[in-house]
């Protein structure tokens, strides 16, 4: 609540601006999409700022109670206003704001103005159109800051009550004429979504094409206020039209080198920033001097990031007079068409691809699959069902499934008191799972990010898909499409699936616009255990037939499974291992999404052949002979307990320890080979051996992301043990190592053992942990003059974002040697990604596990080969 209230009194006191304008007056409604291909537009500086240069008394507001309003100037002193904006114009300025920053009624209800919203808004555009009628080709933006509310963060708000507010101040501004709609320092994204529904409905009314930016603010965290990165408020919009997106406020310009390198990366759309003249002193005060201020944006410039810029708050008609100068004849970013594979998200995104293998949907929150979670949610148990949902998150879910629909409770009235809880409880992406459309709005209503709506089909006809494709469309939310239609109902063989996938996806996107990529087939899943029912026959094997084809016709498509519906029927632990080995062969045909309970499958590797055996025979043919002999086999439950690790040597015992992820035993273990072997040799051999095993059934697909993770658990196990005890010389170290995880990724095991194996071989190592971004790296290189860097990261996402942080590096000069490592990291993407991003400034080393990494900082301090 103090970080609101600190950003809300910023917002009255600062009044940061900067934005653009509709085509009222221009025969060309193409006009400013042609500007932004020829040159870098500049937006105007910070109106507060200049405000506050006039030395306005309180008359001049309306009175003592309005001082401070400067939204109220464009009635009481419009002058004043419009010679703010002609010294912007004089400047060099393409774009300027109009004074609406704060002009909701959200927002003038603090001076007891909100009766005048409407009538601010027609005349501060009417102020900027004046303004810009003796500058051609500039444009007037109008301004629609964040208001004083949030409906994530305070929760102070509705999503209703939000949209009806920037509807009457967008509704004034397109009256009094603005060319571009401009919703700015965002901090929250449903208040943007509430602003651009507002907008769009506005802009229709008037019967008006409206261009729409929306501008996050990103603090020194690299974060918004709801806790969205850019990669998450960039997946949030990303199915939803608008003209171009960026960042403003907040920090000054050096601070946001990295979002804008990640932007730049993600979107095809126009990406800008106008931030502040730095960060505020002391006494309230911005530093940053035009030079300085335009030296990084420059920069930013030249390396091809920006399509428009500007300043925010403390910048004033000299930075931008600045910024023209330095920006003359430096080409726009190119705009290159883009083609994006399924990303969801909640305060961080996710997106399936093929080195991650498969996303896991926690299934247990649901009120029809779970009895505990129904039981919850009838009494009003919220906080306890809240449980349930993180023991999902604890389990390895990536995706939270959520179904409130209930015979005997309003579903409705369930969303409006859970997903509150919800949004604050958990960072993950919600798959809104149910039938009815009303209650899938208000649930988008209330889910921050890009949510996925749980499902579409035919089996009511076109009427009801028509209004969810609506909702996907408005909301920009991806959504499981079933594989149902209305004549046959369920596809159950491989050539319904077929046809009923190709009726949907053309319906969808032929028909609807709807993005390839924001469609997850659901393929269905029907148990083995059919009974006399016939028509269930063979369709496991139907199902896995079609993942294969599906993603070959349609690859930008994603596919999802309810994994543990194959199983129904069967005894409890006969059930784990089928699924398991179901789930195994869904993955290797190419299934990138599948609801299940994380908690409760096997790892394949694990699975014993004679279980194996079984459960293949069973999938295979779905014969009674086949379903009896496994129901006859399974039928005592406690046949899944036994230790497989229990009666082996202790190094055997170790190395399957890591690779099945048991830490049972690991301990006993351990001390038994310290008998016979240093803690080092015990690292270097039994650990190092178990870990290489589990990255060769990673690259296998026979484990997953999550599975990978609790062998490390078990790896962290053993060293924290081994450690202590190892013994190294006191001798002054060769050269210092600085070892980091690098930002998006808290998998640190790699680089732990990294740490272990420098230091024993007489290295110094600074180990800043996980979750680094380049600019704190940056600063820790320059405090603590390392010899050299290791940047780890096991996700794909982490790989990627170290080429931001060598382009981070490179731009701020620092060249020395750069190893590099982690699973989902490969020799060709270090070579034809991270090095040319280096650009010759220091060499690049791609090390495959610790005792590579060690080779390599020998070859580099020690001249070994």
């Amino acid at each position: 609540m103090f970080l609101m209230l600190s950003l809300n009194e910023n917002i009255r006191s600062k009044k940061c601006s900067s934005h653009l304008r509709r085509y009222h007056d221009m025969s060309d409604s193409n006009i400013l999409t042609e500007q932004l291909s020829k040159r870098i537009l500049l937006f105007d500086g910070g109106m507060g700022t200049m405000i506050q240069d006039f030395n306005l008394t309180a008359e001049d507001f309306g009175g003592p109670e309005l001082e401070g309003c400067n939204e109220n100037l464009v009635l009481t002193r419009p002058d004043v206003i419009k010679a703010i904006h002609e010294e912007y114009l004089r400047a060099g300025a393409d774009i300027i704001e109009t004074n609406t920053f704060g002009a909701t009624s959200i927002v003038l209800e603090e001076y007891g103005l909100q009766h005048k919203a409407y009538e601010m808004n027609v005349a501060a555009a009417k102020i900027a159109r004046e303004a810009v009628s003796n500058f051609p080709g500039t444009f007037v933006g109008g301004s629609l800051g964040p208001t004083t509310k949030s409906i994530v963060v305070t929760q102070d708000i509705s999503y209703d009550a939000m949209k009806a507010s920037y509807l009457e101040q967008a509704r004034g501004l397109i009256e009094g004429g603005i060319d571009i709609a401009i919703i700015e320092t965002v901090h929250d994204s449903l208040n943007v979504k509430a602003a651009l529904h507002a907008v769009n409905e506005a802009a229709q009314g008037a019967g008006v094409e409206l261009p729409v930016f929306i501008s996050s603010s990103m603090a020194l965290a690299g974060r918004m206020l709801a806790g969205q990165d850019i990669e998450g408020f960039f997946a949030t919009f990303s199915s939803i039209h608008v003209h171009a997106i960026g960042m403003n406020c907040a920090v000054g310009p050096k601070d946001l080198h990295e979002p804008i390198n990640v932007l730049s990366d993600l979107t095809d759309l126009p990406t800008f920033m106008y931030p502040n003249a730095g960060l505020p002193n002391e006494h309230g005060e911005y530093d940053l001097g035009p030079k300085e201020f335009a030296d990084t944006l420059e920069e930013y410039a030249r390396a091809g990031l920006l399509n428009l810029v500007g300043g925010c708050c403390g910048t004033g008609p000299d930075h931008i007079r600045e910024l023209k100068s330095r920006l003359e004849g430096i080409p726009p970013r190119p705009l290159v068409s883009k083609e994006r594979p399924l990303t969801v998200s909640g305060v961080q995104s996710v997106t399936p691809n093929e080195k991650m293998r498969i996303m896991l949907v926690g299934e247990r929150a649901n009120v029809q699959g779970s009895r505990r979670f129904k039981e919850l949610i009838r009494n009003q148990q919220f906080e306890e069902a809240l449980e349930v949902v993180k023991d999902q998150v604890q389990g390895g879910s990536q995706i939270l499934d959520i179904c409130l629909e209930d015979t005997e409770y309003n579903e409705v009235e369930a969303i409006n008191k859970f997903y509150p809880k919800l949004a604050q409880a958990t960072k993950l992406p919600i798959m809104i799972d149910s039938t009815d459309p009303v209650a899938v709005e208000t649930a988008l209503k209330q889910t921050q990010g890009k949510s996925i709506i749980n499902s579409i089909n035919l089996e009511s006809g076109f009427e009801k898909l028509g209004v969810l494709v609506g909702l996907m469309k408005k909301y920009g939310a991806a959504a499981v499409v079933g594989l149902i239609d209305e004549i046959d109902g369920m596809a159950l063989t491989y050539d319904k699936k077929l046809e009923v996938a190709d009726r949907l996806y053309h319906i969808l996107v032929d028909d609807h616009g709807i993005p390839p990529e924001d469609i997850i087939f659901d393929l269905l899943v029907f148990t083995v255990d059919s009974g006399t029912d016939e028509t269930l026959r063979g369709t496991s094997q139907a199902t896995i037939k079609a993942i294969s084809e599906i993603k070959r016709r349609y690859p930008r498509v994603s596919t999802i499974l309810g994994v543990s519906n194959v199983s129904f029927g069967l005894p409890p632990a006969g059930r784990e291992v089928l699924n398991s080995v179901f789930f195994y062969h869904a993955v290797q045909a190419g299934l990138d999404l599948a609801i299940v309970n994380p908690n409760l499958i096997i790892r394949y590797a694990s699975i014993p052949d004679e279980e194996l055996v079984l459960a293949e025979r069973v999938l295979e043919t779905q014969s009674i002979e086949a379903l009896t002999e496994f129901s006859n086999y399974y039928r005592d439950s406690s046949r899944r307990e036994i230790n497989v690790i229990e009666d082996l040597p202790p190094k055997e015992a170790i190395h399957k320890s890591i690779v099945f992820g048991a830490k049972a035993g690991v301990i006993d273990n351990l001390d038994a080979l310290l008998q016979e072997f240093t803690p080092l040799e015990i690292i270097n051999g039994v650990i190092m051996d178990g870990m290489k095993e589990v990255g060769v059934l990673f690259e296998q697909a026979k484990m997953i992301v999550t599975e990978v993770l609790q062998s490390a658990e078990v790896v962290k196990l053993a060293i924290s043990h081994l450690e202590p005890l190892i013994i190294t010389e006191e001798t002054v170290s060769k050269k210092t190592v600085m070892l980091a995880t690098v930002k998006g990724d808290v998998h640190d095991i790699g680089k732990n053992l990294v740490r272990i194996i420098l230091e024993s071989n007489g290295y110094a190592v600074i180990d800043l942990g996980i979750r680094v971004d380049s600019q704190e790296l940056i600063n820790k290189i320059r405090e603590l003059n390392p010899d050299a860097v290791g940047l780890s990261g096991l996700l794909v996402k982490s790989s990627r974002y170290m080429v931001t942080v060598v382009e981070h590096l490179k731009s701020e000069n620092i060249g020395l040697p750069l190893l590099l490592g982690g699973a989902a990291l490969t020799p060709k993407f270090v070579e034809n990604d991270v090095i040319p991003a280096r650009g010759g400034t220091g060499d690049v080393f791609y090390a495959k596990d610790a005792m590579a990494g060690l080779a390599i900082v020998n070859s580099i301090f020690e001249g070994e080969n």
